[in-house]
């Protein structure tokens, strides 16, 4: 069941298409993201910790073990909705930070997506970012995207300040 939703489009049809060369790690995989390794016109590798959703040969792991799983450097990360689903505190995600920083080569970029809300805010990410400085990713012409879901077909979700609020989703776009 694919969801039909702003962020997820700018995803697939805006930032997996942007790396067509090199290699790429994606992290953050659900029952949402089977057809991604069809999304992809370069050699990916797909990590997450659980394997349900990961495709055949991919790696189940932790992204913060990134730099220990995998040899080679990557060309780009990818890591989308980890935060607070499995990165649930500041450590955890500084952690990632800096295991992605290690794993990718020189220059290479590093795709952030997260639920940007006050109830799934973990850190403000200006703390984590050390190292990385921020990319202009060039298809959006901007570092930092705060994309919003519109959930008009969604029954659950009424239009309440609260509920909207929620449903804000954020890539970030670093480069090392």
């Amino acid at each position: 069941m694919a969801l039909n939703l702003p962020d997820r489009d700018v995803l697939e049809t805006v930032i997996i298409p942007f790396f067509s060369q090199g290699t790429i790690c994606f992290a953050g995989l659900d029952k949402n993201t089977k057809n991604y390794p069809s999304l992809f016109k370069t050699q990916v590798y797909f990590l997450d910790i659980d394997q349900r959703y990961l495709p055949a040969g991919s790696t189940v792991g932790d992204i913060r073990d990134l730099h220990d799983l995998f040899p080679e450097p990557f060309d780009a990360v990818i890591a989308n909705g980890l935060a607070a689903f499995g990165l649930n505190t500041a450590e955890s995600v500084q952690d990632t930070f800096d295991s992605v920083y290690k794993a990718l080569k020189p220059h290479g970029i590093f795709v952030w997506g997260y639920s940007d809300s006050n109830e799934r805010r973990i850190i403000d990410p200006v703390f984590i970012k050390k190292e990385f400085r921020p990319y202009v990713f060039p298809p959006l012409n901007t570092w930092r995207y705060p994309g919003f879901r519109s959930w008009n077909s969604h029954k659950e979700y009424s239009w309440d300040i609260n509920k909207i609020a929620y449903q804000c989703h954020t890539f970030e776009f670093y480069q090392k």
